[in-house]
C-alpha cells in the first residue's frame, strides 16, 4: 500500500504522516508481516528527522495501546505496578523489543534484554524506564497530545482510603482555630477540598 502526503494542505507533514502510519498499522487491514514502512523525502534533513520522529511517535502510540490493554485486563492498577505489568506480559523477544524506547535500542545493557542471554541489569533498567514512561503519561504529559486521559481511555486518580476521617479532623481543627460554628455540610466541603489537594499532589 502506498500512502502519499501532500505538503500543501496546510498541515505539519511529519505529524500528519505519523498519524496516518499509526492508524494504518493499527487497523485490521494489515497482517503482522505486512507492517513495514519505507518513507521517501526530497531532502536529507527531512529524511534524518523523519526516521527518528516516526520511530519515537510509533513507539509512544504502541506503548499507550499496551497500557490501555493492561488496564482493561486488570481493571485498576497503580502507576507503580503498570510498568512492571507491561514487562511481565511481554512473553517473547518481539514483545519485549516493542517496549524498548528508540533512545535505548543501542544501549550496551538494555539492547540485550530481548536476546537469549540478557545482561543482569537489562530488565531492571527497562522496568525503570517503563515506570518513568507511565508517570509521564499520567502525570506531566497527561494533558498534551493524544494521551490516554484526553482520549478517554484511562485516567489516574489518588486513592484516599481514610478521607472521611481526615475531613472530620480538618473540619474540627478549623472550627477550633477560627472559633466559628461548624457549617452544615462542612464535612462534605472539607472532603472535596482534601480530595482535590490529594489529586493535585499526586
Amino acid at each position: 500500500m502506498v500512502l502519499a502526503i501532500r505538503p500543501d494542505v496546510g498541515l505539519a507533514v511529519a505529524s500528519l504522516a505519523s498519524v496516518s502510519i499509526n492508524a494504518l498499522f493499527g487497523s485490521n487491514h494489515l497482517e503482522g508481516h505486512e507492517q513495514k514502512l519505507l518513507a521517501f523525502t526530497d531532502r536529507v534533513q527531512d529524511a534524518s528527522h523523519r526516521a527518528s520522529f516516526f520511530g519515537g511517535r510509533t513507539h509512544r502510540f504502541n506503548l499507550r495501546a499496551l497500557m490501555s490493554q493492561a488496564l482493561a485486563d486488570a481493571g485498576e492498577l497503580s502507576l507503580a505496578d503498570l510498568g512492571e505489568t507491561l514487562l511481565d506480559e511481554a512473553t517473547n523477544p518481539r514483545e519485549v523489543f516493542s517496549l524498548v524506547p528508540p533512545d535505548l535500542l543501542r544501549h550496551p545493557v538494555v539492547r540485550t534484554v530481548w536476546t537469549d542471554a540478557p545482561k543482569p541489569r537489562a530488565r531492571e533498567l527497562l522496568a525503570a524506564r517503563l515506570g518513568f514512561e507511565v508517570d509521564l503519561e499520567f502525570g506531566l504529559r497527561a494533558r498534551v497530545g493524544r494521551t490516554l486521559e484526553l482520549s478517554r481511555a484511562a485516567a489516574a486518580a489518588v486513592v484516599l482510603p481514610d478521607i472521611d476521617d481526615w475531613a472530620s479532623l480538618v473540619a474540627e481543627e478549623a472550627q477550633r482555630v477560627w472559633r466559628v460554628d461548624r457549617p452544615a455540610g462542612g464535612g462534605d466541603r472539607v472532603r472535596g477540598w482534601w480530595s482535590g489537594c490529594g489529586c493535585r499532589a499526586g
